[in-house]
């Protein structure tokens, strides 16, 4: 599942590296989530073929409920997808 910069458009997916996961919390990224309002999927893969898990984001009123289970790892690819959620009436 190599993601090339044209796909990457097409589908939404952006390729970052993250730092080593931290225990209680991962990265400065996820505050960005919270403050963006988005729910967020990412896939973590350690050689961009063989996913390892998925892990959900997703923002509440002020709360950002966190669904992973990857802390172990140390270094891997993030495919990143995000889909902004309104909240306010159109």
């Amino acid at each position: 599942m190599k993601a090339t910069p044209e796909a990457k458009e097409m589908t939404g997916l952006r390729l970052q590296r993250l730092p080593r996961m931290h225990r209680r919390y991962p990265s400065r990224r996820v505050m960005q989530l919270e403050k963006m309002n988005t729910e967020a999927r990412f896939t973590a893969s350690a050689n961009e073929t063989k996913v390892i898990n998925i892990i959900s984001y997703k923002h509440i009123s002020d709360q950002l409920v966190l669904n992973m289970k990857i802390f172990h790892l140390r270094n891997f690819t993030v495919l990143m997808q995000l889909s902004h959620v309104s909240t306010a009436p159109a």
